[in-house]
């Protein structure tokens, strides 16, 4: 992966906070997205911003965590 990812899904309540977590736990990206009601389509381009390595993307819906893992190349 090169950093560059769409979500797509929905949303408990049409916000959603976005985090990047290193290897260590660092936060090292954050965006906080409010889509159109309770549907996300969104381009998250990191491309050059993360080193290469595991990262987690960790989304936050009103309480509802997700964490995916992620390697930077």
């Amino acid at each position: 992966n090169n950093g560059n990812f769409t979500l797509a899904g929905n949303t408990a309540n049409g916000h959603l906070k976005l985090q990047v977590l290193n290897a260590i736990g660092q936060v090292v990206y954050e965006e906080a997205i409010k889509p159109a009601g309770t549907l996300l389509k969104h381009e998250l381009n990191l491309q050059g911003r993360l080193a290469a390595g595991v990262y987690i993307l960790r989304a936050d819906s009103k309480g509802a965590i997700s964490n995916m893992r992620f390697t930077v190349r």
